[in-house]
């Protein structure tokens, strides 16, 4: 097992543009990842995300670009998970 963990701002508060990352698509085998969130203070009103985890469209990360409609995830699978 392994983990990686980062902060993603300064000191001052401000973004370190520096922990900008992403993920590249497999092209053998399955990848698994998890994320754990630690929040330094509260962002409930600084940011809202108008949709939920079952529509065509979710939000990546902090990029704000919406994700593909036919784009693999796992809402695929959500379905089951709402019965």
């Amino acid at each position: 097992n392994a983990a990686l963990f980062w902060y993603n701002l300064m000191r001052s508060g401000e973004v370190d543009m520096r922990s900008r990352h992403a993920a590249c698509p497999v092209l053998t085998g399955i990848k698994w990842t998890a994320n754990k969130w630690f929040h330094e203070r509260g962002q409930e009103w600084r940011r809202s995300c108008g949709l939920n985890q079952f529509e065509q469209e979710q939000y990546v990360g902090d990029l704000g670009a919406p994700e593909p409609k036919n784009h693999f995830n796992i809402r695929s699978q959500a379905k089951e998970f709402r019965k």
